[in-house]
């Protein structure tokens, strides 16, 4: 469910409503569809899907868009394993370092992507916000 109002963002609820996310998260994700599969085409099909699993919420964005090559796919990879962003790919490396950096590993964006078939972010939250421990 989503909800919210023109002055606030809206919110994802989980089933019982015990936490809410920020949709800005998932918004990188589908602009990154947006721009980069719809290079030399005339229409793109972008599917967002959101649902829960055991302590976790989870949102992949799947496009049927150019996709990338296993190169460009691992450097991206590569990326965002690092702690400063070395790449021009801003909107997916500050999701993934701000989940990482106000939750823990476990957390974060995953990137998969097969050229000329698509791109799939997949978004892995904790189901219930805290903040990490040792932060």
């Amino acid at each position: 469910m989503v909800t919210g109002d023109a002055a606030f963002m809206p919110l994802v609820m989980t089933d019982n409503n015990a936490i809410c996310h920020r949709v800005e998260m998932i918004q990188p994700l589908i602009e990154n569809s947006v721009k980069y599969g719809f290079v030399d085409r005339d229409s793109l099909h972008v599917a967002v899907k959101a649902y829960a699993e055991d302590e976790r919420l989870i949102f992949i964005c799947r496009d049927d868009g150019n996709g990338m090559g296993e190169e460009q796919l691992e450097e991206i990879r590569s990326n965002l394993a690092q702690p400063v962003n070395v790449s021009s790919h801003m909107g997916i490396y500050n999701v993934h370092r701000r989940i990482r950096l106000m939750y823990h590993e476990d957390h974060g964006v995953r990137i998969d992507s097969k050229k000329g078939e698509g791109t799939t972010l997949t978004l892995v939250l904790p189901k219930r916000e805290r903040a990490r421990k040792d932060a």
